[in-house]
């Protein structure tokens, strides 16, 4: 079995949602081959972008050609697409309860060339996002039709509308479509009665339709059609995070003939009547339901082929230990994947590691791999690759176990290669000190360097945007990404303040400079706007369950100023 520098089979890029992963393909190849020519080995990548296969060819496009061969040798690409699911049709495996109400599923080993996966792809490009959601509007509308009728409409109808854009007359061009087909099938449909069933969901302008957020998600057994006709299979992404009614809990309870209390203690401070599969006590009970009524809404059999193992809240909710055993049980694929976003989204995360712990520890992982809590994917093989880079022959008993509880099993070669790269490049700052001193204050260099990029994002979104009301929704936006980024500034702030070496950096007076920056905009937008912090509050209370608004605490982080090294600084540090 092929040895890997790292696996990583869960990647977002600009593709997803450009306001929350603004990191491009070229950047994404970029990292993964520098992270693995440190081990001169291949490494595994899955791009997995939400509802769109767009990123996954342009990559493929990359990589096939002669230039992306010669750049990225060490890339190796596995298909990926991350549904966002609507599980409503579940519930008719629960007697009509509400049980499972939401999770992520991924898809592997597709045709990329698929013509209705690229077509539904291609929609949905333009969907989840507030201020161009053309996407989601067709989606939902599409939805409603086929719901009405009883009809399974193509994407190939609409696959265009979406790029075209809205205009004056984009509800007659799409009640024009659907009027087409349904001569061409010979369907009698009033159209007047379609165009009652669709307003809710379509306008003829952009704009954020409520109503068509959710209603423009793909049901369960619409996924594993869409999948199933391209040649793919589906796994359940990062199961900690299934929602699940309490109600739910407590009508399996009952199945049991258990008491709620057995399987669920409520958590007030969270959730009324939801919470995640992590709050469970009875997890595998649960989760064993939920793949049942999954497989039975896919079209009955073992329609499953993989559960997502290796994931960070896994580990924080010690659901881990428990897909091993459904995977080894059931015969499915545990996968791994660090659901990376780039720096902007979760600067907490690391392309290939699994991840639990703030930039600072991020940094320890990358350059030791000793760490005990986290779970860094350096692997000596996965029988869940070979199978979707196409050995569909692979044998599921031979799945190689590359973490021992929250530890890492890495081949000596590779770690000692690792180790004699961190202790190379550790000095070159010229910080003298101990070796552990040099290696810490390496990590803070590299550290800046990143939290530099996350605030001048930070400060672009906030300084370039004219509408003050579009500047009070992006900081709400900010706020879904901000606590990690508050957190790891606040420990360069308090480091700073002792370790003179640091202050000295051109990178720690240029994040100076960004923070007060964006103080500046950020006062200068509440003296325009002095309720929305008040509002902000109330959003992130209601949508998010946040009592605080991080992007408040983060405009007011002080920072102590930067200091010029001297001639005798430099001597001193030779």
């Amino acid at each position: 079995m092929k040895q890997y520098s790292f696996i990583d089979m869960h990647i977002h890029t600009a593709f997803s949602d450009e306001e929350k992963c603004d990191m491009t393909i070229e950047q994404l190849l970029k990292k993964a081959q520098e992270r693995a020519q440190r081990t001169g080995q291949d490494c595994v990548i899955s791009i997995a972008d939400h509802n769109t296969i767009l990123g996954v060819k342009k990559a493929r496009e990359i990589l096939s050609s002669p230039e992306g061969k010669a750049k990225y040798p060490n890339v190796v690409l596995i298909n990926g697409i991350e549904f966002t699911t609507d599980l409503c049709e579940l519930a008719n495996q629960f007697g009509g309860h509400r049980v499972f109400t939401r999770c992520h599923t991924l898809a592997y080993g597709y045709d990329e060339n698929d013509t209705e996966l690229t077509a539904y792809s291609r929609i949905t490009h333009k969907m989840f996002t507030f201020e161009d959601n053309v996407g989601m509007q067709i989606c939902a509308a599409r939805r409603a039709l086929c719901e009405k009728y009883g009809l399974d409409l193509p994407f190939t109808l609409f696959e265009d509308m979406a790029e075209l854009g809205m205009g004056a007359k984009f509800k007659d061009e799409f009640l024009s479509r659907f009027a087409l087909y349904a001569q061409e099938h010979k369907l009698k449909i009033n159209l007047n009665e379609a165009s009652l069933v669709i307003s809710p969901y379509i306008l003829n302008h952009v704009d954020y339709v409520r109503e068509a957020s959710s209603f423009g998600r793909l049901k369960l057994s619409e996924i594993a059609k869409l999948v199933k006709g391209a040649g793919g299979e589906l796994v359940v992404a990062h199961p900690s995070l299934i929602r699940v009614t309490v109600k739910g809990l407590e009508h399996i309870a009952r199945q049991e003939g258990l008491s709620l209390s057995d399987v669920y203690v409520p958590d007030k401070r969270k959730y009324n009547n939801n919470t995640d599969l992590s709050h469970v006590k009875m997890q595998k009970l649960v989760f064993e339901y939920f793949i049942d009524a999954f497989n039975k809404t896919c079209g009955g059999g073992t329609y499953l082929r993989g559960i997502e193992k290796y994931y960070s809240s896994n580990y924080r909710s010690r659901l881990d230990k428990i897909i091993e055993t459904i995977c080894a049980e059931r015969g499915l694929f545990e996968t791994c994947g660090s659901d990376y976003h780039g720096i902007h989204l979760h600067p907490d995360k690391m392309l290939g590691n699994v991840f639990t712990d703030t930039i600072l520890e991020r940094y320890e992982s990358e350059y030791s791999y000793v760490s005990s809590d986290r779970c860094p994917m350096v692997v000596s093989g996965l029988t869940a690759v070979e199978h979707f880079l196409g050995d569909r022959t692979a044998k599921l008993p031979n799945q190689t176990k590359f973490v021992t509880d929250r530890g890492v099993e890495i081949p000596q070669e590779v770690y000692e290669h690792i180790i004699s790269i961190t202790s190379k490049n550790a000095t070159h700052i010229g910080v003298t000190q101990s070796s552990e001193d040099a290696k810490s204050s390496y990590g803070f260099e590299a550290r800046i360097a990143e939290l530099t990029e996350i605030v001048e994002k930070f400060n672009q979104i906030i300084a370039t945007t004219e509408s003050k009301a579009k500047r009070a929704k992006l900081l709400l936006r900010l706020n879904l990404f901000s606590e990690n980024v508050y957190e790891a500034l606040k420990v360069l702030r308090d480091k700073s303040a002792n370790n003179y070496a640091i202050r000295t950096m051109p990178e720690y007076e240029k994040i100076v400079k960004l923070m007060a920056e964006i103080q500046n905009q950020f006062k200068s937008l509440l003296r325009y706007n002095p309720l929305m912090i008040k509002d902000l509050k109330n959003d992130m209370r209601h949508y998010y369950k946040k009592k605080t608004v991080t992007i408040h605490r983060l405009a007011e982080l002080d920072f102590l100023p930067p200091v010029t090294a001297t001639k005798e600084d430099n001597t001193r540090n030779a």
